[in-house]
């Protein structure tokens, strides 16, 4: 039985829990046979890990949690580096969405009273600018 179960992983051996019961059924039927004993069903129903093999395997899926979570991040990650440049590009080619975002941050950063914007004259003269266009 041993040999049987030692040779699937643990993840394998809840899932071929069934497979597993009838191999050592028929592997056990033909050991007892010529003793005259038949062997109606095998039922793996709890098996025991060492210690060591429980803290080996706990460490195995920490590891791979890890690693998980590391590849999430880094798709992420690379996702909003593509936002970015896509972002980049519009501001490059619409010369007015850059502006508007300068006023949304700088909308963001005041809209609660807490903090003090200072306002660079170049920004100042984005608000100036666009409320001409939009008068036109």
């Amino acid at each position: 039985m041993r040999d049987a179960i030692g040779q699937v992983t643990l993840a394998e051996l809840s899932v071929r829990r069934r497979q597993l019961d009838h191999e050592l059924q028929e592997f056990m039927a033909e050991k007892c046979e010529e003793w005259g004993i038949s062997v109606i069903s095998v039922e793996i129903r709890n098996i025991k890990i060492p210690k060591e093999l429980q803290d080996s395997l706990a460490r195995e899926a920490q590891a791979e949690r890890e690693r998980d979570a590391r590849v999430l991040l880094a798709d992420v990650e690379r996702e909003i580096s593509e936002m970015y440049v896509e972002a980049a590009r519009v501001y490059n080619e619409e010369p007015g969405a850059m502006q508007l975002r300068a006023m949304n941050l700088s909308y963001e950063s005041a809209r609660d009273g807490k903090g003090v914007l200072l306002a660079p004259s170049s920004l100042a003269d984005g608000f100036v600018d666009l409320g001409k266009d939009m008068a036109k």
